[in-house]
């Protein structure tokens, strides 16, 4: 048999099997390629998106961006790539695209944590903070585990000033988390915010003892414990963070004397004090703080100095003449106490300080009058002062005067 002879049997018998009942792709066969199709497309669109996410990992955005959707027009069906594209789009600050993504995204599945919180980060971008917290809520209800997802929903709500709403948040979830220095550490700002500095130094101080290394926490655990007048654990704080601390923090400094005050150890604060206005000769507040120290002390040299560098670094404060109205009164120059204290006076908007030195000048002179009219203009500032009460009550009893006069 010829070669040309064969092919034409060999068509031949193909026509007639088709002749003989091959009436074309069977259903079965349909949905086998179907299938098979669709199983094709779901490997290309992974191995899409693998290559977007090692894109996004390293800043390749456009690429990233170009894998994803890829991705997405291969299997649009599949929520985690919804919120990769929504996360390049967030990343290229293409905020409306990242919404839409991510949107879709909880459309595919309204348990998505992910998808939740990430598109909580756009409505907290674009300052919706309600909207921030309602995602970052179902976040955090979808995923009782990742603590992020419950610190940016109670942020979400300090943000907004509900700050009992943000502690409920937290109390609600806290037993998932309750060795988990954040939610100690956002408790205790939650707590300061609420002026309850004493719960916020026992939170803190729980939070410190999770996390001892970070720095951060522990500043704010020293402002706490001085907020809620816990000076000696203040100080401490303050000291442990000097320490360790990479530069001079003049600030922490000045609390660190103040602490020493509050406790009398008045030497040990005179010494901080000199430290700081000798690195800082224009640090206004620690001259009078360590002027009023020096005076507590009778080191009457350095409440001289002190004063003399007030006034000449801020001739429009009060304390630098009242200091050199207490530095004249100890060398017996009662014409120059006057004259000081009535410049003190005429620069002290709020304070009474100088009022009621000047009452007392006023009594060591026996002049009850003046003394009372004294006492009684610092009673107009500040009404239930006692210092400013008892003077007045002895003066006037002195005097005619029976009520605190008017300005």
């Amino acid at each position: 048999m010829g070669i040309r002879k064969g092919l034409v049997l060999l068509g031949g018998i193909t026509i007639a099997f088709g002749l003989l009942g091959c009436d074309g792709p069977t259903k079965q066969g349909v949905q086998a390629r179907s299938a098979a199709s669709e199983r094709v497309n779901i490997v290309n669109a992974q191995m899409s998106f693998d290559q977007a996410r090692r894109a996004f990992e390293v800043g390749q955005f456009d690429r990233a961006l170009r894998e994803i959707q890829a991705a997405v027009n291969r299997y649009p069906d599949e929520p985690k790539y919804h919120l990769l594209e929504g996360r390049i789009y967030h990343e290229m600050h293409r905020l409306e695209d990242a919404q839409r993504s991510l949107t879709r995204a909880i459309e595919l599945n309204d348990e998505f944590s992910d998808a939740h919180y990430f598109l909580g980060i756009v409505y907290q971008r674009w300052s919706n903070h309600e909207m921030a917290f309602d995602h970052y809520w179902k976040a955090a209800q979808a995923d009782t585990n990742k603590v992020q997802y419950l610190l940016a929903a109670a942020e979400a709500l300090v943000t907004l000033g509900e700050y009992d709403r943000a502690q409920e948040v937290i109390q609600q979830k806290s037993s998932h988390f309750e060795h988990n220095a954040a939610i100690r550490h956002l408790q205790g700002k939650v707590a300061l915010l609420q002026d309850d500095p004493v719960r916020a130094a026992r939170l803190l101080g729980e939070a410190r003892l999770l996390n001892p290394d970070d720095l951060m926490l522990l500043e704010e655990l020293a402002w706490a414990q001085y907020e809620a007048q816990q000076y000696g654990r203040s100080y401490e704080s303050i000291s442990h963070l000097l320490q360790r601390s990479q530069e001079r923090r003049s600030d922490l400094m000045l609390m660190q004397a103040r602490c020493l005050v509050f406790t009398d150890r008045l030497i040990e604060a005179r010494n901080v004090y000199l430290e700081l206005t000798q690195h800082d000769s224009s640090d206004v507040d620690a001259w009078i703080e360590l002027g009023s120290v020096a005076a507590e002390l009778g080191d009457h040299r350095r409440v001289a100095i002190s004063a003399g560098r007030i006034i000449a670094l801020a001739p429009e404060r009060f304390e630098g003449y009242l200091l050199r109205a207490m530095y004249e009164r100890e060398q017996g120059n009662d014409h120059e106490v006057a004259l000081q204290i009535e410049k003190a006076v005429e620069r002290a908007d709020d304070s009474i300080l100088p009022l009621l030195m000047m009452g007392s000048l006023h009594e060591e002179r026996g002049q009850y009058e003046a003394a009372a009219r004294s006492y009684g203009r610092a009673l107009l500032k500040s009404p239930k002062h006692d210092l400013a009460q008892a003077g007045f009550n002895r003066a006037s009893n002195r005097t005619q005067i029976t009520h605190v006069p008017t300005e």
